[in-house]
């Protein structure tokens, strides 16, 4: 059976509602989606992180006071839009502190090279060994000083760390980045860094949380391999899912009046305008 690289986020739609992964990954695995406003933010936010620590000179940072260490990390950023200069200055404070801890730790201008500045950003990464090959983005890896491994770093910029779910995320990426030769140590860290709301998460991996993964993933396998089951699991989420017309409101088996109020008002807002969204 040949079928196209699954991503991280094909394995967290099918957490979140097996019926909007089979219209993704299965049914219309080529369909193209508008971006939205606050992915262009992320997106841009991902762009000028990388290009930060392209930019960073340990050397000059080294030799300036502490407390100019964010203004130095800031001017490395491009002026912006209210929205993103807030991210980016919480951004930049937050390196500096991670910089700073450094420094008075007593690193040397070689350490900082080493474990301040990313060993990779933006890395695109794939596996196939499993039944179904797995493709993943990795917006950082550290390297972690004092335990001889790697942390696998995300950013997100939401209104809220959902840090259950981002173990998920980022044990996807363990799973490739352990199995295969990307590093020459392995990944027991992750973390999760989001600039909206100035919020910084750090933890070890536990051999539970892996093996979740490594057996959600193998289920998951088994299910397309058998065709299913693939069930639609109504959730304030289908708001705003791009399968919608034909998930909900295209099938004669959903009893209208037994949906959240919210989407029986997206339901007649549509009638009422006669467009539908297409897909």
């Amino acid at each position: 059976m040949n079928m196209h690289p699954l991503r991280k986020s094909h394995y967290m739609q099918y957490r979140r509602c097996p019926k909007a992964f089979e219209f993704s990954y299965i049914i219309k695995p080529d369909v193209a989606y508008r971006r939205s406003s606050a992915a262009d933010v992320g997106t841009e936010f991902h762009t000028r992180a990388q290009f930060m620590f392209d930019k960073f000179d340990v050397e000059v940072a080294m030799s300036l006071a502490n407390e100019n260490v964010p203004q130095y990390i800031r001017s490395l950023m491009p002026d912006s839009t209210d929205e993103l200069d807030k991210m980016f200055w919480n951004f930049a404070k937050h390196e500096a502190r991670r910089f700073t801890f450094g420094k008075q730790t007593g690193y040397t201008v070689d350490d900082m090279r080493k474990y301040f500045i990313p060993i990779a950003q933006e890395l695109e990464i794939d596996w196939e060994g499993m039944k179904i090959p797995l493709k993943g983005h990795v917006d950082r890896i550290d390297r972690m000083k004092r335990t001889n491994c790697y942390c696998v770093t995300e950013y997100k910029t939401s209104k809220q760390l959902k840090i259950p779910e981002l173990r998920q995320e980022v044990g996807f990426y363990a799973n490739i980045l352990n199995n295969t030769d990307y590093l020459d140590m392995p990944v027991n860290y992750w973390s999760v860094y989001d600039p909206r709301i100035d919020q910084y998460h750090l933890e070890r991996f536990s051999p539970m949380t892996l093996r979740a993964v490594d057996n959600g993933l193998n289920r998951l396998f088994n299910k397309i391999a058998d065709g299913g089951p693939f069930p639609r699991k109504v959730t304030p989420l289908c708001l705003w899912c791009s399968f919608d017309d034909e998930c909900l409101y295209g099938d004669d088996e959903i009893e209208m009046q037994r949906l959240p109020s919210e989407l029986i008002k997206k339901k007649e807002n549509k009638e009422f305008s006669g467009s539908k969204t297409k897909v």
